[in-house]
């Protein structure tokens, strides 16, 4: 089910922003061909895939994963708006982000993966954008990065950036130097 509402909701958020599908590559930093199985259903995302199409597409991965099926039904609880991280002290913040990063298998294989359930996708993805967020106001703030206090997320947030952020600064160099050289 979460496959075809990904699915559903990735072609939209292209379609609205009248994207074609290696220009959606590039701006999410996934692969046009992972791009267009996951578009049609045949493929399901990795963690990583969920959070850098978001980025890309600038919407909360919660949106991505959200079920409509299940919105607005009775007995299901949603978070408050504005509500949050904004809140806690610096300490807590980081007891928040330890425990959340607990739960999360930093070193897991494609295999394991791949065997995952949707909880466990949903779940994994969650407890990255909310020590995103986490990292994100510890760093508005003037505070040590989490990545100091938890090295596993510094890999994940490499993970995170995207090809054309990595290649954009290499490319501005070699403007200069050929710049220099002319």
């Amino acid at each position: 089910m979460m496959q075809d509402t990904l699915a559903r909701k990735l072609r939209v958020l292209r379609a609205e922003r009248g994207l074609t599908l290696r220009e959606a590559a590039e701006r999410t930093g996934v692969d046009k061909d992972t791009l267009s199985k996951l578009e049609r259903g045949i493929r399901h995302p990795h963690d990583v895939t969920i959070s850098r199409l978001a980025k890309g597409y600038g919407v909360p991965v919660e949106e991505l994963l959200e079920d409509p099926a299940l919105a607005g039904t009775p007995g299901k609880a949603e978070a408050p708006v504005g509500l949050g991280i904004e809140a806690l002290s610096t300490e807590e913040l980081r007891e928040a982000a330890l425990e959340l990063s607990a739960d999360i298998n930093w070193n897991r294989t494609r295999e394991s993966a791949r065997a995952e359930t949707r909880k466990e996708t949903v779940t994994r993805a969650l407890n990255l954008a909310a020590i995103d967020a986490i990292g994100g106001e510890l760093r508005r703030r003037g505070e040590e990065p989490l990545e100091t206090l938890i090295p596993a997320y510094r890999r994940w947030k490499r993970a995170m950036t995207t090809p054309t952020e990595v290649a954009k600064p290499e490319t501005d160099a070699g403007d200069s130097e050929a710049a220099e050289a002319g």
